[in-house]
């Protein structure tokens, strides 16, 4: 679908240019029923990009959950090395014979190092300095002694990989979690909405004489005599009060208002001498 255009209007209809007055004010009309069909063609295009840049975002987001669960992996994998290397350790330290420290007892740094289980925390220690009389526990004394068993935790390896904070997260809906791709591989719109573009451009299909809520992008025709708006500038629009169809409008604010923010899109003379058209369009 090619980008949609807004036609520019013709020329406003001038009383003082009584030859051209009954020509250009036919144009004008005819206009207003080309604008309504352009604002109604670019209801579909604005959607279109705004379902396009929903994609994007969405596929983004698919990218980054990726990431995560791979930054996860890693932390599992990571873990499960510190399982083994645990077991390895523990196994080839009780190969060694390695004993319950002893406070004061003589130990050795010497291959075969002195190898013992701390009595702080259980862990097992190697000597590093040879050294006898010497109460600490090796849990205590860096100095003497290097660990060499390890509980498990991740915390315990070295040179391990930095995780984001997203490994972290856990899964769900709410804010701080990680959502769930949900059915046919979209997240769902409960947990991330798309915009509802029916909300800035909409047309009343109905037939209701007297409603006074239009939707937003609604254009009308309203008349009031020896008034002539600028541009763009505010209008109040009220329903005539002598007729259903038509519609009144006025530069200040007065009792029956249509609801919403309406600006003038334009204005022409109308076939009575001080009558003023203008073309209202509601912006909020």
């Amino acid at each position: 679908m090619s980008d949609p255009t807004i036609t520019d209007p013709p020329t406003a209809p001038s009383r003082s240019s009584r030859s051209a007055f009954v020509a250009t004010t036919n144009a004008f009309l005819d206009y207003t029923v080309t604008l309504a069909n352009e604002l109604i063609e670019l209801v579909p295009w604005v959607r279109a990009r705004t379902d396009e840049v929903a994609a994007a975002a969405f596929a983004a987001l698919q990218s980054e959950a990726e990431a995560e669960n791979a930054a996860i992996d890693a932390a599992a994998s990571a873990t499960e090395a510190a399982d083994s290397a645990t077991l390895a350790i523990s196994g080839g330290a009780a190969a060694a014979g390695a004993d319950v420290h002893v406070p004061n007892a003589a130990y050795t740094a010497s291959n075969p190092a002195s190898a013992v289980v701390s009595n702080v925390d259980g862990q097992t220690y190697r000597c590093i300095v040879s050294h006898s009389g010497v109460a600490t526990d090796p849990a205590n004394d860096a100095t003497r002694w290097v660990k060499i068993s390890f509980n498990g935790a991740y915390g315990d390896l070295t040179g391990k990989p930095s995780l984001g904070t997203a490994a972290t997260k856990n899964t769900g809906t709410t804010e701080g979690t990680i959502p769930l791709i949900g059915v046919g591989g979209k997240i769902p719109g409960s947990v991330v909405p798309l915009p509802d573009l029916g909300e800035y451009a909409k047309f009343y299909a109905g037939s209701d004489a007297t409603i006074v809520d239009y939707p937003v992008g609604t254009v009308l025709l309203a008349f009031k005599s020896y008034t002539t708006p600028d541009a763009n500038q505010v209008v109040y629009i009220n329903r005539s009060s002598s007729s259903s169809y038509e519609f009144v409008f006025d530069t200040v604010s007065g009792s029956n208002n249509l609801s919403g923010t309406w600006r003038a899109r334009g204005f022409t003379y109308g076939y009575n001498s001080g009558y003023v058209y203008v073309l209202a369009q509601r912006v909020l």
